[in-house]
């Protein structure tokens, strides 16, 4: 056989079965009130389990059990192996329950190796030697859990779990005594634990805790050692079975309760088990949450995700931990039994004084057999003691299997991670097995949808509401309306900002682990771990493969409740907002990158009519209808709906002021520059103009939104009257223009913040800049502004207002643009009237890798590229036909032939000049 521990129940998978089902496997107690008690359910099956002990329904009354073994794990299938066949070997539930959390992905992936060697590694074997082997593997392997799991460089974990004496953390203190008391402490030769003392002392391990060899099993050895149970065992046992201490510490690890009056009202005792919110592990799993909600109040501008994983990989370390002193715990009791029964039947027709017993170490009704003590009487019959010590031994490993269930259930409990989103589903039951050839259905499936995380709050909901309390609380620089805005997109099911990438199926990573057994194939856990359809992830992500969600991105400040740090540098300090885009009905999708720089502070926190605060929403690019993106295609990015138009975060410290400003004065002032540069788009003495943003006048209009105004009188719907128009409101057109408040050789330019939705999906803003040369409004122009604020917002590293810092530049002695002034592109172009090349300036900007330019508005109509540019009316357009995307050089495809740049005679010998663009795509 295979040197693997015996374990035919690889891993609980299954939930709970019913009243009835349990009730035919329990030791000949009452099932009436079973309905009141229903056993914890996990990954161990209780269903598959009993199969397990019911492999064949032909009594066997021998006092040993088979030497041969055929097939199925080693166990025979002639007429001669029964249920004691099966008791006399020996399960694991490791192979199953033990990878429930974390270990077939992620760091953890190397628990699988915990049952050693290299095929059947989940079998019930009933072969001693092979037993003894395997539980020495797994004892060491044990001692180097810490390191195998990739621990040491996990901070969480070093602070809060491994030093806990250094720390004076009381309970997890508690709980690592209640666990080394089975498995002694890691690489500590004077602390072994129980079960090492006693394979020791009992001679079946050597001082190293390596195997020796046995015989094929216990009956022949004792038989061959007629010495060994007075010499060696009892004494050995004497050492580590301390009853109370047993018990107590089971329960302090695996933060379980067994009630007394449930098995007293003759339910079976696995059915007792339930929840112990005093034990250790409970108590240690509260006190390591709470170190990790303060840990997050620390991390200032530091993304705080990653402590999510540092946690749950810790509770998934103490969770391993508990499963395997659970296991030893069980292998003692289970070998006392064992020790008892052979005992009790090679004493048959011997002197009293033959029968040597010792007492359970658990002492749980039901699951011991001790001759003498309730309820097995001393008796002739050798199928009297079988008949008990099968139920026993069935009993005793359902108990530990509801304690490894119930240790399993705590754990999903503290986890913390946000639920199923999108196309995520939890696994539902039934589900079948196929346990040593026989097919077993389990009812009842885990029920994650109100285990995981029961506990703790997901990150998306701790997010949502340390925002709201911090808001109501008037911490610096926070607003209710960003909780508002991501709850929005919580409940459109949206977004997702953390999930614990290391949790599998268990129901079918069983359902594998005991095909696998079933069929006898040489198989061992990592082959079927590797098999992703053998042992799927929780969180699907839709590409049928192992994967760990890349990490989202959330500074520490919005999770701390003292608001934003003093002295913010808004244009160097990370902002970023990253979480997760769920499409409807699809996975999760990872936003942007690192270099994709939301910057909150550029979000407008107030709402603008109907438009409510940050308005956030996801962008995904999709090139609709020729536009660009410096976004990729496909990938979503985190964008406000509702930009800012004035302060960065106006209650922080050192904020910068971006209003609307409003430019006049002399010849040296910008408004006179812009004024005499900006010659194209002329009105000459039309005094106001209508603005659409479409790509041609028979184009369908794209609805402008008017957000504010540094001068509402200049703007309106069909003329200048700026209370004809609403902030928050689109419309289809904007009027601007109008400009009786300039004397005589002075110039202004004023500004209208708005937005605009691109075909492609993005939110843009910008302002529309009407620009009066002189009170006669002899040459009104028109032109269009960057919004300041976006300049911190970054898609892939780039500035959604690419070419900001550049534009704007003439007569401005520093270099730096003016906020909210006529953004100025040199062009050189030809004209019919001048054959040499004429400089001038277009109105133009680059916004997300599109051209969004000024187009048309003439001062009478023209024909121009197969359209009418008819009279006073100024288009919003992207994109010349020859504009190739945002990497594309200056004039960004602004050139002759594409582009017009003709004169109309006016008065005076004065021309007027004439724009307009061939487009690459209409709408």
């Amino acid at each position: 056989m295979k040197a693997y521990i015996t374990c035919g129940f690889k891993g609980f998978a299954c939930l709970l079965f019913s009243a009835t089902i349990l009730s035919a496997c329990s030791s000949g107690g009452s099932s009436n009130s079973s309905a009141q008690y229903k056993p914890p359910i996990g990954p161990n099956s209780y269903p598959a389990l009993q199969t397990m002990f019911t492999h064949s329904k032909t009594a066997y009354s021998g006092a040993f059990a088979p030497k041969s073994s055929n097939n199925n794990c080693g166990i025979s299938d002639d007429a001669a192996a029964s249920d004691l066949a099966i008791t006399t070997g020996f399960i694991s539930m490791v192979p199953v329950a033990g990878p429930a959390l974390g270990a077939l992905t992620g760091t953890a992936s190397v628990v699988l190796s915990l049952m050693g060697g290299s095929s059947q590694n989940s079998c019930m074997q009933s072969e001693l030697n092979v037993i003894n082997q395997q539980l020495a593997i797994q004892e060491a392997q044990i001692q180097s859990i810490e390191s195998e799991l990739n621990l040491t460089d996990n901070t969480f974990y070093v602070e809060n779990y491994q030093n806990a004496s250094q720390i004076v953390a009381a309970d997890n203190l508690t709980f690592q005594d209640a666990v080394s008391n089975f498995s002694g402490q890691p690489n500590n030769a004077e602390d072994l634990g129980s079960m090492t003392n006693l394979m020791i002392d009992i001679k079946f391990w050597n001082s190293t805790s390596a195997a020796i060899a046995m015989p094929a099993n216990l009956a022949i050895y004792m038989e061959s050692n007629p010495t060994w149970l007075t010499n060696t065992y009892i004494p050995g046992v004497a050492r580590s079975g301390d009853q109370a201490n047993y018990q107590t510490n089971l329960i302090s690890l695996a933060g379980v309760n067994l009630s007394t009056s449930c098995i007293n009202s003759g339910n079976a005792p696995y059915t007792c088990v339930s929840q112990n919110p005093l034990s250790s592990e409970i108590v240690m799993y509260q006190a390591l949450y709470s170190a990790l909600t303060e840990d997050i109040s620390t991390q200032g501008y530091n993304n705080y995700i990653p402590l999510y994983d540092n946690y749950n990989n810790t509770l998934m370390q103490a969770y391993q931990q508990t499963i395997f002193a659970l296991q030893q715990a069980y292998f003692m009791e289970y070998l006392n039994n064992q020790v008892n029964y052979n005992n009790a039947v090679e004493c048959i027709g011997q002197p009293s004084s033959c029968l040597q017993q010792t007492l359970s170490y658990g002492n749980v009704s039901g699951t011991y057999f001790v001759v003498g003590y309730n309820p097995v009487a001393t008796s002739d019959e050798s199928s009297v003691y079988t008949n008990t010590y099968v139920a026993a031994q069935q009993q005793l490993t359902l108990l530990f299997a509801a304690y490894m269930n119930q240790a399993y259930i705590n754990t999903l409990n503290y986890m913390v991670s946000d639920g199923v989103v999108g196309a995520q589903t939890y696994p539902t039951g039934p589900d079948t097995f196929v346990v040593n050839g026989t097919t077993v259905t389990d009812e009842n499936p885990v029920n994650y949808a109100a285990d995981l995380g029961s506990d703790t709050v997901a990150p998306m909901a701790y997010l949502i509401n340390n925002i709201q309390t911090s808001s109501a609380a008037g911490a610096q620089g926070y607003t209710g309306t960003l909780a508002s805005s991501l709850q929005n997109l919580q409940k459109e099911s949206s977004i997702m900002l953390y999930q614990y990438y290391g949790l599998n199926n268990v129901r079918v990573w069983a359902q594998s682990v005991f095909s696998a057994n079933s069929s006898n194939m040489a198989e061992s856990l990592q082959a079927i771990a590797a098999n992703y359809e053998s042992a799927p992830q929780l969180f699907i992500n839709g590409s049928e493969s192992f994967i760990a969600f890349n990490q989202s991105v959330v500074p520490g400040y919005l999770a701390t409740p003292t608001g934003y740090p003093l002295g913010l540098n808004y244009q160097q300090t990370n902002q970023s907002l990253m979480p997760y885009y769920v499409p409807a009905s699809a996975y999760p999708l990872a936003s942007g990158s690192l270099a994709n720089n939301i910057n909150l502070s550029a979000c407008n926190p107030s709402a603008v009519g109907a438009i409510p605060g940050y308005n956030l929403y996801w962008y995904v690019p999709n090139g609709a209808n020729g536009t660009f993106s410096l976004g990729t295609k496909g990938v979503p990015y985190l964008m406000c709906g509702n930009w800012q138009t004035g302060y960065y975060q106006e209650d922080v410290a050192g904020s910068i002021n971006n209003n609307l400003v409003a430019y006049a004065g002399s010849v040296e002032n910008f408004g006179y520059l812009a004024a005499h540069l900006l010659t194209y788009v002329n009105l000459a003495q039309n005094s106001w103009t209508f603005v659409s943003f479409r790509n041609n006048p028979e184009g369908t209009a794209s609805n402008i939104t008017y957000m504010a105004a540094s001068n509402s009188g200049n703007f309106g719907i069909d003329w200048y009257d700026g209370s004809s128009l609403t902030p928050g409101e689109s419309y289809a057109w904007i009027s601007a223009g109008g400009f009786g408040n300039a004397t005589s050789n002075n110039y202004i330019t004023v500004v209208a913040a708005v937005q605009t939705t691109f075909p492609d999906g993005f939110i843009a803003s910008f302002g529309i800049n009407p620009i009066q040369n002189s009170n006669g409004y002899y040459t009104n122009t028109l032109g269009i502004s960057y919004n300041p604020n976006i300049d911190i917002v970054q898609i892939n590293g780039i500035s959604l207002n690419s070419e900001n810092a550049r534009w704007n530049y003439p007569g401005n002695p520093d270099g730096d643009p003016y906020n909210w002034a006529v953004a100025l592109l040199n062009m050189t172009l030809y004209t019919p009237t001048h054959p040499s090349p004429n400089n001038t300036y277009v109105s133009g900007l680059l916004l997300n890798g599109n051209l969004l330019f000024v187009n048309g508005a003439p001062m009478t109509g023209i024909y121009l590229y197969d359209y009418e540019y008819s009279y006073q009316d100024t288009y919003l357009s992207l994109n010349p036909v020859s504009y190739t995307g945002p990497n594309m050089p200056s004039p960004y495809g602004i050139t002759s032939p594409y582009c017009s740049w003709d004169l109309q005679d006016y008065s005076g010998g004065y021309e007027m000049t004439i724009f307009a663009c061939q487009l690459s795509s209409y709408w």
